[in-house]
């Protein structure tokens, strides 16, 4: 039987942040951009929750709609999927996000057909996410080795990522389910534990509070959060998978953090009539370089899942709302 970890203590330790902003990049009409989020201490590591009953019974996440296409991806001699830097047609980069969504996508592969091909594709990818982690304490962390800049702001390498950390969780919680093997248990464990840890100048970090509301970071590093709806929902659903797996009711008590800001930025997200903001960072995310219609549909098909996950019809009506402001038909 698989050993199930108990939930790990949360850190404690107060630490002074700051923020590390390219020089010269920023135009005169571009706000300041504010600090990283400042790590509370044990006694204020808590945040708003709505009381979502999660249901053990849903679909899983993914099972109507696989995050990779695993047979349009190019692979290596070992079988890991291949990633480019951006900008370079010849710089290969490794990348967690390229690696758990094709690994969960192989797996989902092997379940459908039982062609071994997939299921040893998967472990491929979840081999190398284990083999370039990061370890703060107990959290095993996947870094980005690359450089991002988005706008005038550049992440600095190496950076992190809770969807990296979410997707990653589902596929090794995934692979512990199917083949009971411990070391993806084991993978499983730490990188729960990789959520319960505070932000950090100088270690890997996604989780934080923003006036009272849990939020896993897509973009963690030395740029203040954007605060990305994908992200975060991409990061419950690998929460969710372990959650299934393990029954920890402290897991849960993620879910429905992560969740009830969901819920509380959709006014934010939506824009009646257009496309949805991609993020909800103050003064930079309400603008139309945000508006992407890619994930306007993913953000209509992850709040149909959470509505599937949490029983919870709010999720599905704000889908709705977003299929009525903007169809790829149109």
């Amino acid at each position: 039987m698989i050993r199930r970890r108990a939930t790990r203590a949360l850190l404690g330790i107060s630490l002074a942040l700051v923020l590390s902003v390219v020089a010269g990049c920023s135009p005169p009409s571009t706000p300041a951009v504010p600090s990283i989020p400042a790590p509370p201490t044990v006694d204020e590591w808590s945040w708003t929750t709505t009381g979502f009953s999660l249901s053990t019974d849903a679909d899983a996440p993914y099972s109507d709609r696989a995050p990779a296409d695993v047979h349009g991806r190019d692979l290596d001699d070992t079988g890991l999927a291949i990633y480019y830097e951006r900008n370079s047609a010849d710089v290969r980069a490794d990348h967690p996000v390229v690696y758990a969504q094709y690994g969960i996508s192989a797996l989902m592969e092997y379940e459908s057909s039982g062609d071994p091909l997939w299921l040893d594709r998967a472990a491929r990818q979840a081999e190398q996410l284990v083999a370039m982690r990061m370890e703060r304490g107990e959290g095993w962390w996947y870094p980005y080795s690359f450089d991002w800049t988005y706008e005038d702001r550049t992440l600095t390498a190496p950076w992190w990522s809770g969807m990296a950390q979410g997707q990653a969780l589902s596929l090794f919680t995934r692979l512990a389910q199917t083949t009971g093997e411990e070391q993806w248990a084991t993978a499983a464990d730490h990188t729960w534990a990789s959520f319960q840890q505070e932000p950090s100048a100088t270690e890997p970090w996604s989780t934080f509070i923003d006036d009272d509301h849990l939020w896993f970071e897509e973009y963690a590093g030395d740029q203040h959060p954007l605060m990305v709806l994908n992200g975060q929902i991409f990061a419950i659903f690998g929460l969710y998978d372990y959650w299934n797996f393990t029954q920890d009711q402290e897991v849960a008590r993620y879910i429905d953090g992560g969740a009830t800001t969901v819920l509380n930025i959709m006014q934010q997200i939506r824009k009646p009539g257009e496309i949805s903001y991609y993020c909800v960072q103050d003064d930079f995310c309400a603008r139309e370089r945000w508006q992407d219609k890619k994930y306007h549909v993913i953000h209509s098909w992850q709040l149909n899942t959470l509505a599937r996950l949490t029983g919870d019809a709010a999720f599905g009506e704000w889908a709705d709302q977003l299929e009525a402001d903007w169809k790829p038909s149109e």
